[in-house]
């Protein structure tokens, strides 16, 4: 991602974030595609829901102007919070700001999540 395709809006979002914390995070899942025979149609069917983490900073770049934006977060979670694990197909909505799911991952006994999103 270069800076010049970050809108001014977001931008700012990300210059946010860039900080880390407590966020209020939506996640945005997406199922498998769904086809209906009488119709022909497919859909993907998606959920959002939205929770509360942990955010540290993975990923920071520095513009022109001295600005620190955030472009990659570690997410950290208890699990059970949401339906299923994010996967790569997934999304994650903070401050507004639009993320991609990287990889994610569960601790050793099963009670944290740690989900790793980078600036879509």
């Amino acid at each position: 991602m270069s800076l010049q395709s970050v809108g001014r809006a977001q931008f700012a979002k990300m210059r946010r974030l860039a900080q880390g914390g407590t966020k209020q995070v939506t996640f945005r899942l997406f199922d498998d595609i769904a086809y209906d025979p009488e119709t022909g149609t497919a859909t993907e069917p998606m959920s959002d829901h939205t929770i509360t983490v942990f955010a540290t900073r993975g990923s920071t770049q520095e513009t022109k102007v001295g600005s620190i934006i955030a472009t990659e977060f570690q997410l950290v979670f208890e699990q059970g919070l949401l339906p299923r694990v994010p996967l790569t197909q997934d999304e994650a909505i903070i401050d507004g700001a639009l993320y991609k799911v990287v990889s994610s991952d569960i601790n050793a006994m099963g009670v944290h999540m740690t989900v790793t999103v980078r600036a879509a």
